[in-house]
């Protein structure tokens, strides 16, 4: 999860600074309102895509086909004894978990009632129809503001002076571009992710950016300096929480934007500009990996006499109770214990095992790396599964120096196609051998691998 929030933190970061530097001065903010709200999206899903460069390794193989002392295979999966680990990933919750629990859950009640209250005061106070809006006259003294379809205006000023024509065309725009949504949308990334500061500053951006856009549609018909003029005797009083409101950021600024004139030629660079910036984050900030090894084979398998020349065998014997007892060693046949011979009678292969709903429901966790079918999926895939897709699991633990990120834990899981018509034949193919001997601190497992 640190991880994802460092990402996180860094695209947006990103997309802020790409916006201040190269397109909140130019005068084309319908496209800059857009930016803004898919620079939001991207930030919360690139971090999750993940890519898996697969790759490859040219090998000239024969399979090697015991065809002395050894059973006839008959295509049957016999069962066999794995080392299963009996620790599962469990999910910690440390003492912050719960203070941003506790701030978020207040942030959520703010929003709540800042939403409760804007209706409130539309259903309790007199309203009018106008064109596509409907104006809400409340006693309190306010600037005014809009909120979805409503515009709030002072119920006094209202009656005695009236209100001009260029600030509620302008309010009216807000309602008619829903400028609300993105206020909300914004809203609610803050009470996720209350503790980032580029998000105030992001959601400052977008408000400002929608005061061009209304500010625009004025000048269409209004000289620069008389609405300037106006802005400045209506700045009085407060807007509410959640609203837009044409005194928002009366700053030289604003001013500045309102005579500034960004060409076509700069409009298109700026936009293509976008692209590369996309690419770049997705490049830097999605989740990269290797496939599992393939390898392509030159050559029709042939079969081997298990005491041929060619033929060797990786010996592993290992004590599971007992530090430090693994121990590899090469061996041709005539080297060979009578007890490694009698092992070569046993081929063993995977058995059938599924996992249950509350392992796939363990292992859905950032700590957890899944392999499905010997490729590398995000741990989120795991919810698209039941446990009757699968045929066979695995659970081991990373050492240290194969974590990646939270990542501790291996989950290699078959499903039902690929164990049957592909892992069956190609176990049956390429057998390897197991015993186990002994019991408690004597128990002892015997692998063997047969190689050229």
């Amino acid at each position: 999860m640190t991880l994802y929030l460092l990402k996180f933190s860094a695209c947006l970061g990103l997309i802020y600074l790409f916006y201040k530097l190269c397109l909140e001065n130019e005068n084309f903010h319908l496209f800059k309102r857009y930016f803004l709200l898919v620079g939001l999206v991207l930030s919360t899903t690139i971090p999750l895509v993940s890519f898996e460069i697969p790759w490859y390794q040219e090998h000239v193989m024969e399979i090697v086909l015991p065809i002395k002392n050894a059973n006839p295979i008959d295509g049957k999966i016999p069962s066999i004894e794995l080392i299963q680990p009996n620790e599962y990933p469990t999910v910690e919750m440390p003492i912050w978990f719960y203070i941003y629990g506790l701030i978020l859950g207040v942030l959520l009640i703010r929003f709540l009632r800042g939403l409760y209250l804007i209706t409130r005061k539309a259903v309790m106070n007199e309203k009018l129809v106008h064109q596509n809006a409907h104006l809400v006259l409340i006693e309190e003294k306010i600037a005014p503001f809009s909120f979805w379809n409503y515009i709030f205006l002072n119920k006094s000023i209202y009656q005695t002076k009236g209100i001009e024509s260029d600030i509620l065309l302008h309010e009216l725009t807000h309602v008619k571009q829903k400028h609300t949504w993105d206020i909300l949308f914004v809203e609610l990334f803050l009470i996720v992710f209350w503790w980032n500061p580029i998000l105030y500053l992001y959601k400052k951006a977008i408000q400002l950016n929608h005061e061009f856009l209304a500010d625009r549609e004025v000048l269409a018909q209004t000289q620069v300096p008389t609405y300037q003029q106006l802005l400045l005797q209506n700045a009085t009083g407060n807007a509410l929480y959640l609203t837009s409101s044409s005194t928002f950021s009366i700053t030289k600024k604003r001013f500045l934007m309102m005579t500034h004139h960004t060409s076509v030629t700069a409009r298109i660079l700026r936009g293509v500009a976008c692209l590369p910036l996309i690419l770049v984050l997705i490049a830097g900030f999605s989740d990269w990996s290797l496939g599992q090894k393939t390898e392509k084979k030159t050559q029709k398998p042939v079969p081997v006499a298990i005491d041929s020349n060619k033929v060797k065998y990786l010996v592993t014997t290992f004590y599971p109770n007992k530090p430090n007892s693994r121990h590899e060693i090469m061996k041709t046949y005539a080297e060979l214990t009578q007890e490694e011979r009698e092992t070569l009678k046993k081929p063993s292969y995977l058995p059938f095992e599924r996992p249950t709903a509350e392992m796939l429901k363990i292992w859905t966790h950032p700590r957890c790396g899944i392999w499905i079918d010997g490729k590398h999926v995000p741990y989120q895939t795991l919810a698209k599964y039941k446990p009757e897709d699968f045929s066979h699991y695995f659970v081991s633990r990373l050492f240290k120096n194969a974590q990646v990120g939270q990542r501790k834990y291996q989950i290699d899981l078959m499903t039902n196609h690929y164990y049957e018509n592909v892992y069956k034949k190609e176990a049956l193919a390429n057998p390897h051998f197991f015993s186990k001997t002994g019991d408690g601190e004597d128990k002892k497992l015997v692998g063997i691998v047969l190689v050229k």
